[in-house]
C-alpha cells in the first residue's frame, strides 16, 4: 500500500513539473489549457494517495473521491488541511480553462502554485 501512495505522489509531482514546463513554453491557448489540465491531474493524484492509504483502493469516481475526502477530515490533523475543500477548489479553474475555454495564463500559474502546495502538504502528511 505504501508503494502505491508513494507512486501516486511521484506521479503528482511529475504532472506538476510537466504543467509548469508546458505553461512556460506555451505559445497558444491550447497549450495553456493543457498545462491547466495537468495541474488538475496533479491535484487528483495527490488526493487519491491518502484515500488509498486509508481505504486500500482508489476512488472509482469524482463522487466517491469527494465522499472519501470527507471522512479523513474528521481526524483533526487532516481536517486542518481541508482536503475536500482544496480538492474542489483546485477543480474549478483548471477544468474551466480546459472545458470552457476560459484561458488566463496568470490564473493557471497561480493554480499551479496552489496545486504544488497541495501535493507538498499531502507528502508532508504522508511521512511517518
Amino acid at each position: 500500500m505504501a508503494e502505491y501512495v508513494k507512486a501516486k505522489l511521484q506521479e503528482a509531482r511529475e504532472s506538476l513539473e510537466a504543467a509548469e514546463a508546458e505553461l512556460r513554453e506555451a505559445k497558444s491557448k491550447v497549450e495553456v489549457r493543457g498545462a491547466a489540465e495537468r495541474a488538475w491531474g496533479a491535484a487528483v493524484q495527490a488526493t487519491d494517495a491518502p484515500i488509498y492509504a486509508l481505504k486500500g483502493r482508489k476512488p472509482p469516481s469524482r463522487f466517491e473521491r469527494r465522499k472519501a475526502l470527507r471522512e479523513p477530515e474528521e481526524v483533526e490533523a487532516v481536517g486542518r488541511l481541508g482536503p475536500g475543500d482544496r480538492h474542489m477548489a483546485r477543480c474549478k479553474p483548471p477544468r474551466g480553462a480546459f472545458y470552457e475555454g476560459v484561458v488566463d495564463r496568470e490564473e493557471v500559474r497561480l493554480e499551479l502554485e496552489k496545486a504544488r502546495r497541495c501535493v507538498e502538504d499531502v507528502e508532508g502528511a504522508s511521512r511517518p
